[in-house]
């Protein structure tokens, strides 16, 4: 399994960094050149560093290069969404050539955040929703951000946006 981290970065890189020598994770971490295609999943994989680290804020710079700043390799959609009909797949961070397309699909009510999960994770609105993003942002999205995973079909979604039935 490959698994990416994107760090609200409060910490320093050094902390950060520190965090991951700590938990043993440093040696599966992958480092990404700026500009250069990223590998595929199997890719990562094979070559044993399936562990993506970014940083919101910052980046590792020379010390840490695997520690990247996100949005220079990520573009994202808004995250402030009160109902469906607010759902955009505008960009909101990143720059039109980040590689990687990170769509935000959450409605911003605290007051019902599981049944709000409920309903839009459903596959009868997620999946257009990521159609959707795909055809009007011309990228396949690469994360799907949603609150509460567990609830409706989310995998389905993803599963059916990369072409598995």
């Amino acid at each position: 399994e490959v698994v990416t981290f994107i760090v609200e970065d409060e910490l320093t890189p050094a902390d950060t960094a520190a965090v991951f020598d700590r938990a043993g994770l440093t040696p599966l971490v992958h480092t990404q050149p700026l500009g250069q295609p990223w590998p595929t999943l199997g890719q990562l994989i094979d070559s044993g560093r399936r562990v993506v680290v970014m940083m919101e804020r910052h980046g590792g710079g020379s010390a840490y290069p695997w520690l990247l700043p996100a949005f220079r390799y990520v573009q994202d959609t808004p995250f402030t969404n009160p109902t469906v009909a607010d759902l955009r797949c505008d960009r909101e961070r990143g720059t039109g050539d980040s590689p990687l397309l990170l769509v935000n699909y959450w409605l911003a009510n605290f007051g019902s955040l599981v049944s709000d999960a409920r309903t839009i994770n459903a596959l009868g609105v997620l999946g257009p929703y990521l159609a959707r993003c795909e055809k009007e942002r011309g990228m396949l999205p690469n994360f799907v951000a949603v609150n509460f995973f567990d609830e409706g079909d989310l995998f389905r979604a993803v599963d059916q946006l990369n072409g598995f039935r």
